[in-house]
């Protein structure tokens, strides 16, 4: 029960996990080794999935300005697919994405 409680407050309280970490070990692979091996795997996930959809809303918030400011189309797909290369979303977050930005820049 006591690490139950301890993971309740910690993501309360921590807005960014890696923070809370020394400067050489602020990686998402040293955060999900420390905790996965304290037996808090729901934190790593957790993490991760503030961390995807971090990259998420910034991959949108650029397809929008380029939207918004009638960018080249080849330009625009140029950008989709070397941002799906860097981030590894799956293609259907990727089509999400492209809808998303689409019917909010209009």
């Amino acid at each position: 029960l006591p690490k139950i409680v301890a993971t309740q407050i910690f993501v309360r309280e921590a807005k960014w996990f890696l923070e809370l970490f020394p400067v050489q070990k602020r990686t998402t692979e040293a955060f999900a080794e420390h905790f996965i091996k304290e037996g808090l795997a729901a934190l790593v996930e957790y993490n991760e999935k503030k961390i995807f959809d971090v990259k998420l809303k910034e991959v949108k918030a650029v397809l929008m300005t380029l939207i918004t400011e009638n960018t080249d189309i080849d330009e625009v797909i140029e950008t989709v697919k070397q941002r799906h290369k860097e981030s590894k979303f799956p293609d259907i977050e990727i089509v999400r994405l492209l809808r998303d930005a689409l019917m909010d820049a209009v």
